[in-house]
């Protein structure tokens, strides 16, 4: 990922708040929508050949929110916080955006198996702690 990635805080922030606002309206008008579900992951791995890959359903939201793909990263949403596990280079993209109305954690993997496991560990309790609704 090239150093000149410059992700607009705002339009992220905006746009993490309309997604996260119409979950939870959804969740008081009988749930249609997101079908009662407490937290929602992405992920998307690594991409082998840029040239060839194709879009995929879990690149919109990267898009979307970021205004980039970011492979080798999970997003993990929560009605409450958004929890990513990236490398240290994406993160001093992601870092930034923090401080807005949804927290945001950031989670760097790097060769360290146990803290890598640690991290996993963290997603997965927020997944469970978030429940069925």
């Amino acid at each position: 990922m090239a150093d000149e990635v410059k992700i607009d805080k705002q339009t992220f922030q905006d746009r993490l708040s309309q997604f996260i606002s119409a979950w939870k309206a959804d969740k008081r008008s009988g749930d249609a929508l997101f079908g009662g579900v407490g937290s929602i992951v992405i992920l998307m791995g690594k991409v082998e050949d840029p040239s060839t890959s194709t879009f995929k359903k879990n690149n919109a939201m990267h898009f979307w929110l970021l205004g980039y793909e970011f492979p080798a990263t999970l997003l993990v949403f929560t009605t409450e916080t958004l929890f990513t596990i990236t490398t240290i280079k994406k993160a001093k993209h992601l870092e930034p955006l923090k401080g807005g109305k949804i927290p945001i954690e950031i989670l760097v993997r790097g060769k360290d198996a146990e803290q890598n496991n640690k991290h996993w560990e963290t997603c997965i309790d927020a997944i469970k702690a978030a429940g069925v609704g």
